[in-house]
């Protein structure tokens, strides 16, 4: 088995929160391929837990969520605070 573990800290919990409501939606890309994806917040910490039979999905996954990170934070950094 393997797994990865992330911690991914934004400026607020609020900022952790909005990604984790961003990203919590992105399914795994297939149906059955034994992979487990748990995501939390804690304070200012967004936490992402994989545990995967195969490195190559796991990898793919992480890659796949991690792109989707960057996106959700790009987007809370041009547009937090706009009226």
């Amino acid at each position: 088995m393997y797994t990865m573990n992330v911690e991914v800290p934004f400026e607020s919990e609020r900022h952790a929160e909005i990604a984790l409501n961003s990203v919590i939606q992105d399914e795994e890309p297939r149906a059955g391929t034994h992979i487990e994806r748990k995501i939390t917040v804690e304070g200012n910490l967004l936490k992402i837990h994989w545990e995967a039979e195969q490195a190559r999905i796991l990898r793919t996954s992480a890659q796949s969520l991690l792109q989707l990170l960057i996106l959700v934070t790009q987007t809370i950094e041009q547009f937090d605070g706009m009226e």
